[in-house]
């Protein structure tokens, strides 16, 4: 009379073993399932954060070389008024980058947010300020039309080239405020070792961005 009693123990056991075991196989699948779509949402979050931060240090990159060009320009500039008495000034946009991308002046540091509006207008400023002593007063800034100066009155040379220089103290800020932005992201390693201190750009130039413009001297 005890084997009836066996076959109904084993019966009830897989009763409720079955059930139990297709729900634990249900749940670690859910499981599963949740933190593959968990790693896979963390992967393309890295991946948008990663394609942010190299597109803003593009836009970074882009700046800075535009501000580059000026100041050299700016060098070789009064250089030549040195050893001339007149000069063919080419009006340079060096802020094409900066007002194609106001929309992302945002995402920029403080001290970059100060700087780089500020060489930006000081420069609009001394363009304008040239163009109406050349009898153009108010007249429209066409960039990359060549002034023809001639230092014998209107404009003499010292004041020509002290408002040149003037714009080499807030573009070298600027410039720093971009430098200093660009280590702190990560974009710019600094490496110092027994040759000196040396620096590594993690991400592109952001050339893309850029146009071009000469001035005395360039090819």
């Amino acid at each position: 009379m005890t084997a009836p009693t066996c076959l109904s123990s084993h019966s009830l056991l897989g009763d409720v073993l079955g059930p139990a075991l297709g729900f634990i196989g249900v749940a670690l699948t859910l499981l599963w399932n949740g933190i593959q779509t968990r790693r896979q949402q963390a992967e393309i979050d890295r991946e948008r954060q990663d394609s942010a931060l190299r597109s803003l240090c593009s836009f970074r990159s882009a700046l800075e070389t535009q501000l580059d060009r000026l100041t050299e320009n700016i060098q070789k500039e009064t250089k030549w008024c040195k050893k001339h008495n007149s000069t063919l000034f080419t009006l340079l946009d060096y802020f094409e980058v900066y007002r194609n991308n106001l929309g992302r002046i945002g995402e920029l540091s403080a001290d970059e947010l100060i700087a780089i509006p500020k060489i930006y207008y000081n420069y609009q400023d001394q363009v304008a300020q040239l163009v109406a002593l050349l009898g153009h007063p108010g007249g429209p800034i066409i960039w990359g039309a060549a002034l023809d100066i001639k230092f014998d009155g209107a404009i003499t040379k010292a004041d020509y080239v002290s408002g040149l220089k003037s714009l080499l103290d807030p573009a070298d800020k600027a410039k720093i405020a971009i430098s200093d932005a660009l280590r702190k992201s990560g974009a710019i390693v600094v490496k110092v070792d027994e040759r000196g201190v040396s620096e590594k750009r993690q991400f592109g130039a952001g050339d893309h961005l850029l146009d071009g413009g000469k001035q005395h001297g360039e090819e």
